[in-house]
């Protein structure tokens, strides 16, 4: 199939756009991925951190009296799970729903919801031509619809 032209955007320039596309839905994954393994990881070690402190009386040791803990050396890292929890939890709304809306940086943020003082056209990627791969698929599909084949 040669490559064709559609409304002045030769096919090389849509397999660029492609590319981009593919690394930019990829840098976007994996911004969520990471805020989802912090808050795994926080809330692993929370879990655990609270088992560890659970009181299990001996044979003969009264069930309702716990010993003696000091919680002096235990607010630091408490404070510091519950930190990676919240901002875990955050990251994962804020990369997640960037990612849903094709969202990488603040310019685009802001030119997607108004906030910015430049008006941008966004091109209609919708009307833009496809590589060859996919305009060969679309020709099979339709021909096995027109029952030519």
């Amino acid at each position: 199939m040669v490559d064709v032209v559609s409304e002045g955007i030769p096919v090389q320039d849509v397999e660029e756009f492609t590319e981009k596309y593919k690394n930019r839905r990829k840098q976007q994954m994996m911004r969520f991925i990471g805020s989802t393994a912090v808050t795994l990881i926080s809330c692993r070690l929370a879990i655990t951190r609270a088992k560890a402190r659970h009181y299990v009386p001996n044979m003969f040791q009264l069930n309702y009296k716990p010993p003696v803990v000091t919680y002096k050396g235990e607010t630091g890292p408490a404070l510091v799970l519950a930190t990676g929890i919240t901002v875990g939890t955050l990251s994962m709304l804020v990369s997640g729903s960037c990612w849903i809306w094709d969202i990488s940086t603040m310019k685009e943020f802001r030119e997607i919801k108004g906030f910015s003082s430049e008006k941008v056209e966004h091109p209609r990627l919708a009307n833009m031509p496809l590589e060859s791969d996919s305009m060969r698929n679309v020709y099979e599909r339709l021909e096995l619809l027109n029952g030519k084949k």
